[in-house]
């Protein structure tokens, strides 16, 4: 697809015509693969973003999509996914200190026991 080949102007052109839940599929995607670019303008497109966003990136360790999307969209940070793991719990599960650092120094994410704990493997 244009949002996996990180190709930003036919991303910006099928965006176009795209419902919303192509707009999430295409964000959720370009935060997997780490494509800054394809975020940035996607997630002005979207309007909002979906917490899974937010895991896809963490959980491959795309630092500069989770700052994006922490600065440029207010993401929830804390927000955890259907195993109760945050962005943080990601981080430390993928050994990502910069990440981490990131997520605690910048967002003030919740460093409880409790939010550390997630919820189940990973």
């Amino acid at each position: 697809s244009a949002v996996s080949e990180g190709d930003l102007k036919k991303v910006q052109k099928r965006m176009r015509y795209a419902t919303e839940n192509d707009r999430e599929r295409g964000l959720s995607e370009a935060a997997y693969c780490g494509l800054l670019e394809v975020v940035r303008y996607l997630s002005d497109v979207a309007g909002s973003v979906l917490d899974s966003v937010i895991w896809e990136a963490a959980s491959f360790g795309h630092v500069d999509v989770v700052q994006c999307l922490a600065e440029r969209c207010d993401a929830d940070m804390n927000s955890k996914d259907e195993l109760g793991r945050t962005a943080l719990v990601w981080a430390a599960y993928r050994d990502n200190t910069r990440l981490a650092q990131y997520l605690v120094g910048q967002c003030a994410v919740d460093v409880s026991a409790e939010a550390l704990m997630g919820g189940g493997g990973g």
